[in-house]
């Protein structure tokens, strides 16, 4: 700023503002990390979640996000869901990190947000036209800091920490995430969590699927 072309500042407040933007997420990324593993988000904390608000809270939020690249963001929310026993911004915080990674990954077309429940219980699936992932990339998604080798040679920005903490909240909520891509078809999440009323299969865990 102090040796820059006068004319330039604006840009360059730009640049350093999207820089600290970007330190400040990953600074709350390893923070919100560490209070996980250290235990602070405890069951006592959980209380009942109705998630189509919840989704539909997330959803709008990212809409101006979706519009700007010129995507479709559609919700379609299950009829008669049961509510879920979580601790709310956390769960928000799940799909938060799926949305966003949705849109960013992808160029062009659609990116749906769908709720439903199954003989696994609640899910919330995010699925999105984007870039998909290779095969070789599916086994480290969930690695702290691991980005995938397409992701890091582009000019897309991100610390490799958004699917470790949901992974870790996930887990958290007795859930399993499941993900199925397609290398320049697409990508799906797939999120369920235990729900009241609803036949839950006894252990969870994390299931990858890659089509090629």
């Amino acid at each position: 700023m102090e040796r820059g072309k006068p004319e330039k500042k604006a840009e360059y407040w730009s640049i350093l503002r999207s820089e600290i933007n970007q330190l400040m997420r990953m600074i709350e990324d390893i923070l919100d990390l560490s209070r996980l593993e250290v235990g602070k988000y405890k069951r006592a904390s959980f209380s009942l979640v109705d998630f189509n608000l919840l989704a539909d809270q997330v959803v709008a939020a990212h809409a101006p996000l979706a519009q700007e690249a010129g995507l479709d963001l559609v919700f379609i929310p299950g009829e008669n869901l049961p509510k879920v026993s979580g601790e709310q911004n956390q769960l928000a915080r799940v799909l938060t990190n799926l949305l966003s990674n949705a849109i960013r990954y992808t160029p062009a077309g659609t990116v749906q947000v769908k709720t439903f429940t199954d003989y696994r219980g609640l899910c919330v699936e995010v699925k999105d036209t984007g870039i998909g992932i290779d095969p070789d990339d599916l086994p480290h998604l969930y690695d702290r800091f691991y980005r995938g080798k397409a992701v890091s040679q582009s000019k897309i920005i991100g610390s490799g920490l958004g699917l470790a903490i949901v992974k870790e909240i996930v887990e958290l909520h007795d859930g399993q995430i499941q993900v199925e891509s397609a290398v320049g078809q697409g990508t799906t999440f797939r999120v369920w969590l235990p729900a009241p009323q609803v036949e839950v299969l006894s252990g969870w865990g994390v299931d990858i699927i890659s089509r090629r």
